[in-house]
């Protein structure tokens, strides 16, 4: 038996496989948009984000919903991050641009200092004027804990060495579109980055170099930043993943031109790729996945163990530039990266994110 949470445009829908048969054991949060689901270290529960309505903690085998941080936490909340080998330390990343801080579990929370004053100073946009700036992932140093790294959403990657207390940015060598960040398994001091590739916000269109890449390699813990992806033909990434079952393997999406670009003909064009070699050479997945996909490829998880099942989950933002009847979410998975891939028989609204149960 396996799990899957599928977060949507209209809830997280909770599902369950048997002997090769899905079904829908439940939705919850159904008003809402589900930005980030991460699973508690321990148990069935999931810590999930909302965009309308902060954050939850929800037990995925009774369907039982918590609100947290109730009058301390906005009620746009865009990613979750847990401290590895402490998950009593939890960080979420808001909309507006701000990060708040638990130290005991999710249970109560304060506002990291400075995160708020720095899209001040910096004059954070997003492209999009009905929705601002925001924090789109947080990713905790496995070394060190109070080491962070945040993507912002429009604004490059920010820093902080002493547990969110002060930040400093990062935005000369980068795209400042950061979507999502990744420690190299065998490396911590290095980093790899997706962005949205269209530069900064009133900047030239195409985006003069650094900015305008869609993948970025740092070797230096974020400091610097070179482009993976200057040989390519697509612009725009969201998730990076490092595929647990082969070590130097590495594997995203790329959508050719920016989100407004989608509207034309074949959409975003968005195709699954994967390195094998820690991001210096790419190649296109295909074993029985479409030539592209009209919407981007959002969210990649593969379950734990050493035969894990991936997961990929195709929607997301960008969906939001397309008439509603092409706004449908799909899931696709196999057990292997070069297939068979299978869709799962069933069609969801946009998906945000999969969690592998």
């Amino acid at each position: 038996m396996k799990h899957l949470y599928v977060g949507t445009e209209k809830g997280l829908q909770l599902l369950r496989e048997v002997a090769g048969t899905w079904t829908l054991e439940r939705c919850v949060l159904e008003d809402f948009e589900i930005g980030a689901v991460v699973r508690s270290p321990s148990g069935s529960q999931l810590f999930v984000a909302t965009r309308q309505a902060g954050l939850f903690l929800v037990d995925a085998d009774l369907g039982q919903v918590e609100s947290l941080g109730v009058g301390i936490l906005p009620q746009g909340i865009r990613c979750i991050a847990i401290a590895p080998g402490n998950p009593r330390v939890m960080y979420v990343g808001a909309e507006p641009a701000s990060i708040f801080k638990s130290v005991d579990g999710g249970r109560t929370w304060g506002e990291c200092p400075g995160v708020a004053e720095l899209a001040r100073a910096r004059g954070w946009q997003y492209h999009i004027p009905q929705i601002p700036a925001h924090i789109r992932q947080i990713l905790v140093d496995r070394r060190s804990p109070d080491r962070l790294y945040a993507a912002v959403q429009i604004g490059g990657l920010i820093i902080s060495e002493d547990g969110g207390q002060t930040w400093t940015d990062v935005t000369s060598t980068i795209d400042p579109d950061v979507h999502a960040l990744l420690q190299d398994p065998a490396d911590a001091d290095v980093l790899y980055a997706t962005t949205g590739g269209g530069g900064p916000i009133g900047g030239p269109h195409p985006a003069v170099p650094p900015n305008g890449y869609a993948l970025y390699r740092s070797a230096d813990a974020g400091r610097s930043w070179t482009p993976l992806s200057a040989a390519l033909d697509r612009q725009h990434a969201v998730p990076i993943h490092a595929y647990p079952r082969v070590s130097n393997v590495l594997v995203t999406a790329l959508a050719r031109g920016t989100p407004p670009q989608w509207r034309r003909e074949g959409g975003a064009l968005a195709i699954l790729i994967v390195s094998r070699d820690r991001g210096q050479t790419w190649s296109p997945v295909r074993g029985g996945l479409p030539e592209s996909f009209q919407t981007m490829v959002d969210s990649i998880d593969t379950e734990a163990g050493p035969h894990g099942r991936t997961y990929i989950g195709i929607g997301g933002e960008g969906t939001k530039v397309l008439p509603p009847e092409s706004r449908r979410g799909r899931v696709y998975y196999a057990d292997d990266l070069d297939g068979p891939w299978q869709q799962l028989p069933r069609e969801f609204p946009t998906v945000f994110t999969v969690t592998a149960g």
